[in-house]
């Protein structure tokens, strides 16, 4: 069940997106699109002339089928190969053997095809040249910029519709703009929104009442089918919510997780290896350290470099993961989502869920999917029935002084997600879900129970809740996953968590620091090793600077203290000594400038 399509052509019969006619035509250039590929011959040789986002697009347009009959990208000035389909320059093309060149651009596409035409005069050879523009315009399909441009919206398009519906006081602009509004929820697959005001639209008697009316009928009527279709399932699925930066006092704010945690599986002290979501991805997947396994050096995940896939794979089990693209391209192309977009960030939370059950639904293997929801939880906190936004970029550090307008609008991101999750639920009541953050929030010192200390729990229906109380690392996830799938109590806690943070590398995260941070701050964000009990912290960074807390007090650092040198050596000989050498990494090169300041002012 294609439950895209279904929704699509409901939308298209009932004329819903009367006032977004771009996306419409959108659509239909993908079904010529890959009709065209289609019709192509099997035997033929196929590229696509550009590797940037027009081919991006193209590629993510085309059906699976479809897709693996492009068997080149050209690009003038590339010479990286891609991740699936080799990359080449210009020249190489009379000796790649190509029959079929399909010009991606819209800007630079007549510029394109003089330059191939010129060069099958001068080298006397001949490739089937295709402009994807003018094919558009021969199948009646015209375009003033690419075809894709205006047809993607999100929590900020529809903060800015809502706050006109609201403020206006013409009924038929109201009325219109709640055709608007109505849309742009059903874009980002929150029908919790969208039927509230499907009947919001129909109780104040706005021109299309009736078209509304029965639309909503068969609005819900899709859904119920989609239901019926989810609780056929085995009960094998296992859908994974990530919620980025979650902090665990802050699962009391969401009441419909809050309730459902006391029902699961729980996890009380559950702690990330590294509060940084690449590092906590790549520990997950692989059961590593962020620098005793030096997971810096994994370029992709896959059944080799990942326990976690690899044992998913043994079961036949089929992953996928949702979020952000600069994560999913970490992944070998088989666990990537097609809905994940090169030019696109994190989606709405909804339209993540929306996605699980599309992917389960076509899938006849049972599916473990993760679902990375950030945009609520983490900057810049946006949400779908916002009432104010003040943060505007995804990896902006925390404020040291958190402002009354950005909390109200943490608590409605926080609420808003808790929402999406419980009426998506409804659907899922023949699968297991597992519900975790990454880290908590916090400015500076990441080693803090602040960063380190996160939510972590899973439920499924018949399984008797339980409580434990034992250490648990993050790295251990896929044996949480694995218990899971065995059916068998979760054993593999810890007496300690090992505690590992690598040195900043983030070119713009450097700059913040470098602008913004005194001296003692900068070595926050040094490399460190440490351990954590039940009852004590050791940390110790790459410059020899050490802390010793008695816990839960992580303010008095206790590392000079006579009481505890024996205990501190303890814990000395735990952690060990295994820094990595950043001047002999490449990767580091953007934290040697914050190294060079410190020790430069260090020795001054």
């Amino acid at each position: 069940m294609n439950i895209n399509i279904s929704l699509d052509k409901l939308i298209t019969k009932y004329k819903i997106d009367s006032f977004y006619p771009q996306v419409a035509m959108r659509k239909k250039a993908e079904e010529l699109l890959n009709t065209l590929i289609k019709d192509l011959s099997k035997d033929k040789t196929i590229a696509l002339r550009g590797a940037g986002i027009h081919s991006d697009y193209v590629l993510n347009a085309l059906d699976a089928s479809n897709r693996k009959k492009i068997s080149f990208m050209i690009d003038k000035f590339s010479k990286e190969k891609g991740e699936d389909i080799p990359i080449f320059e210009v020249d190489k093309i009379p000796d790649l053997k190509i029959d079929t060149i399909i010009i991606s651009s819209f800007a630079n596409r007549f510029d394109m095809a003089v330059e191939l035409y010129n060069m099958q005069e001068t080298l006397n050879f001949h490739i089937n040249i295709i402009d994807l523009y003018s094919y558009f315009q021969l199948n009646d399909l015209n375009f003033q910029n690419c075809y894709y441009t205006d047809t993607e919206f999100g929590y900020k398009e529809i903060y800015c519709v809502r706050k006109q519906y609201l403020k206006e006081e013409n009924l038929q602009r109201k009325g219109m703009l709640l055709e608007q509004l109505i849309y742009l929820y059903l874009y980002i697959k929150d029908f919790y929104y969208a039927q509230k005001y499907i009947i919001e639209y129909i109780q104040n008697n706005f021109e299309r009442k009736e078209e509304y009316k029965q639309f909503h009928f068969e609005l819900v009527s899709l859904l119920e089918e989609i239901e019926i279709q989810m609780h056929r399932r085995e009960g094998k699925d296992i859908i994974i919510n990530w919620m980025d930066a979650l902090k665990t006092e802050e699962l009391q704010d969401m009441p419909h997780l809050f309730e459902l945690s006391k029902k699961s599986v729980f996890f009380d002290h559950a702690y990330t290896v590294m509060p940084w979501t690449s590092m906590t991805l790549a520990s997950m997947m692989t059961n590593q350290y962020p620098i005793e396994g030096r997971l810096f050096q994994i370029k992709q995940f896959n059944r080799e470099t990942s326990v976690f896939l690899d044992k998913l794979e043994k079961r036949n089990y089929k992953f996928q993961y949702l979020g952000e693209f600069k994560q999913v391209k970490k992944f070998a192309p088989a666990y990537r989502n097609k809905m994940i977009k090169k030019n696109i960030g994190y989606l709405p939370c909804c339209s993540y869920q929306w996605e699980v059950i599309n992917t389960i639904l076509n899938s006849e293997r049972p599916v473990c999917i993760l679902a990375h929801n950030l945009l609520e939880t983490h900057t810049p906190f946006l949400n779908g029935h916002a009432n104010l936004l003040e943060f505007k970029s995804v990896g902006t550090f925390m404020p040291q002084e958190i402002s009354k307008n950005l909390t109200s609008q943490m608590n409605e991101s926080k609420r808003y997600l808790d929402i999406q999750l419980h009426w998506y639920r409804q659907f899922y009541d023949n699968c297991t879900l597992c519900y975790m953050s990454d880290h908590g929030k916090f400015t500076r010192q990441q080693y803090t129970d602040n960063a380190v200390h996160i939510n972590f729990f899973w439920y499924q229906k018949n399984v008797e809740r339980n409580r434990y109380q034992k250490l648990f690392s993050l790295k251990d996830f896929s044996f949480v996953i694995e218990s899971i799938l065995d059916s068998k109590p979760f054993t593999k806690f810890e007496t300690y968590i090992r505690l590992e943070g690598l040195d900043t590398y983030n070119k713009t995260a450097v700059e913040t620091i470098l602008n913004n941070c005194s001296m003692e701050e900068m070595k926050e964000y040094l490399q460190y090793t440490g351990i954590r009990t039940e009852k004590e912290k050791y940390i110790r960074n790459s410059q020899g600077d050490e802390v010793f807390y008695l816990l839960p007090d992580e303010e008095q650092n206790q590392i000079n203290n006579e009481m505890y040198q024996d205990r501190i050596d303890s814990l000395r000989k735990i952690t060990g000594d295994c820094f990595i050498d950043i001047f002999a990494e490449d990767f580091f090169v953007e934290s040697r400038r914050i190294y060079n300041t410190v020790l430069r002012r260090d020795k001054a």
